[in-house]
């Protein structure tokens, strides 16, 4: 096929589908396969039902044994519980390769068959491999359900290695009708200072499409990795891989733009022309993308951060280059501009990784014994879990008059997201020590 127009080379490359599929020994190839797609179906359906009922009566048998001899629920037993915890997987990859399986083995006693009458099964074998290529496809896909988290696993999934199988395989039956290389470089339209070919246009669209999600795929596997077997600070980690995902993102959107001929005197031109009309406009947008990436570099506010948005504590879950969205105690998102960090004040309570301080203001009668309140104060913050024990916790007296001597509790938390919780909890047990104390002559009962 010589090499012409994008819309002749397709024409062409119809014509020549066309003329294949007019073969006889090509149909009869054609329906073998796609009966064997449909007896392999037929037949795994069964199978994966007979191996679920399968599963299903062996549970019940255990449950059995463990009732008779007297023994601990199946959930109890360790043993029982280890034994399915081994055949749940195998199950789930049971159910992803008995198709392909099934397919695989009728393909190749078709094409034994075919060999044996004198057919030709050159399409049978092609197809054999692509067989092959689905059974290996399924069996990774049910490893990674295994190995990974499941709900991940789906997503990318979905995303990502579905579209890059589905374009392995159209390539694959492309490349056997033509030469992918002659498809490829057959001219569209003028565009630029050259023209865009078919090959460029797929590798700018939806080779930069899964060039982006194998990059926030290999992020999320680095950071795991990163934050499990080093003890670099998983919020500096965050940071940093998520300024490196846009760096090779920008790279990879530079490259698109190179390859399908956007100089950067095209570039030049196209941003003056928009620049007056659409300057305004995109402001905001520019202030906040500048400041996502001075926050990046700068690590001011990182993903796992406590920070203070709308007199509201809440934690930084994830750090883009327009915007960062804080979730509260309340499960509440606020997706923050960008820009208001650069402008505004904002509290972070886990900047410097050592907590923050509570303080409890504490008021008791003007008689009681001095010494008796602070030792009272200092145990009650010693004995709660959350308070941490460096610095140690103080209670100093801060005033008095009017009858009363008022004091003030000191002391640091780790656990930010819980500050209401603990505060709570140790006024609740300062005045039950109060109480005690009063009990005791040292103090007289302390006020609600």
């Amino acid at each position: 096929m010589e090499t012409g127009t994008g819309v002749q080379v397709i024409i062409d490359l119809i014509q020549t589908i066309i003329k294949f599929l007019g073969r006889v020994t090509v149909q009869g190839q054609l329906i073998a396969i796609f009966s064997i797609l449909l007896i392999a179906w037929f037949l795994s359906q069964p199978l994966v039902t007979w191996l679920g009922k399968w599963y299903g009566r062996w549970v019940a048998r255990q449950r059995q044994k463990v009732s008779a001899s007297g023994g601990r629920s199946v959930t109890d037993d360790a043993q029982v519980r280890a034994t399915l915890g081994k055949l749940r997987p195998l199950l789930q990859i049971a159910y992803l390769i008995t198709f392909p399986l099934l397919a695989i083995l009728l393909a190749g006693l078709t094409i034994l068959l075919f060999n044996a009458v004198g057919w030709f099964s050159g399409l049978l074998s092609d197809a054999l491999l692509l067989f092959g290529m689905f059974f290996l496809y399924r069996l990774f896909i049910g490893l990674s359900y295994v190995l990974f988290d499941k709900q991940k696993a789906i997503h990318y999934q979905s995303r990502f290695f579905r579209p890059l199988f589905g374009v392995i395989v159209f390539l694959l039956i492309v490349g056997s009708i033509t030469e992918l290389s002659t498809l490829a470089k057959a001219p569209l339209f003028p565009l630029f200072d050259g023209l865009l070919t078919l090959g460029t246009l797929f590798f700018a669209t939806i080779g930069l499409y899964l060039w982006i999600v194998a990059i926030e795929m290999a992020v999320k596997v680095l950071q795991s990795i990163l934050n499990n077997r080093t003890k670099a600070d998983p919020r500096s980690v965050e940071a940093w891989l998520i300024l490196l995902r846009y760096i090779l993102i920008a790279g990879a959107v530079i490259l698109a733009f190179q390859l399908i001929g956007f100089s950067t005197t095209a570039l030049a031109a196209v941003l003056g022309g928009l620049s007056v009309g659409v300057g305004f406009a995109l402001q905001d947008v520019i202030r906040n993308f500048l400041g996502g990436i001075i926050l990046l570099f700068e690590g001011s506010v990182r993903p796992g951060d406590w920070i203070q948005v709308n007199n509201t504590i809440g934690k930084v879950e994830s750090l883009r280059i327009r915007s960062t969205v804080v979730r509260t105690n309340d499960n509440v998102e606020y997706i923050v501009p960008n820009q208001s960090y650069l402008s505004s004040t904002i509290v972070a309570y886990t900047y410097n990784k050592s907590g923050i301080m509570l303080k409890i203001p504490i008021s008791v009668p003007q008689e009681s014994h001095l010494q008796e309140v602070q030792d009272t104060l200092i145990r009650v913050a010693k004995n709660h879990p959350d308070i941490h024990p460096e610095p140690a916790p103080t209670a100093t007296l801060v005033d008095f008059g009017g009858n009363t001597l008022k004091f003030e509790l000191k002391a640091w938390i780790v656990a930010i997201q819980h500050k209401e919780e603990i505060e709570a909890a140790l006024r609740a047990k300062i005045f039950e020590a109060l109480l005690l104390l009063s009990g005791n002559g040292r103090l007289s009962p302390p006020e609600p």
